[in-house]
């Protein structure tokens, strides 16, 4: 998964074909759990291209997207959104798995 260094990576990069961007942060134990099988998720839904935003280096944008919790997922297709899974929930495998499922 490729990490976001810049906005305008992250403007240029949601305005392509299917991209989930997942938030995250060095901190955050749940998003450390993610790490656990979410190798795995991105294997079995193709479909996507999966990108890394820090959440404490994107503060500004979490704020402006809603991004309440950690981890969470916000999916753009050529820069429309088309589905977000935000929370301050823990995620597991079976949540993240039927969300990418149900954008299909």
């Amino acid at each position: 998964m490729q990490e976001i260094l810049t906005m305008e990576q992250f403007e240029t990069t949601k305005n392509r074909d299917a991209a989930v961007f997942v938030f995250s942060a060095d901190w955050c134990p749940d998003c450390h759990y993610l790490d656990t099988f979410f190798p795995e998720v991105m294997k079995e839904n193709p479909r996507f291209n999966y990108y890394l935003v820090n959440y404490d280096s994107f503060s500004k944008l979490c704020e402006e997207l809603g991004v309440i919790g950690i981890p969470s997922f916000i999916v753009y297709d050529k820069g429309k959104e088309i589905g977000r899974f935000v929370s301050k929930q823990s995620k597991p495998k079976w949540q993240v798995v039927e969300f990418l499922q149900g954008l299909s």
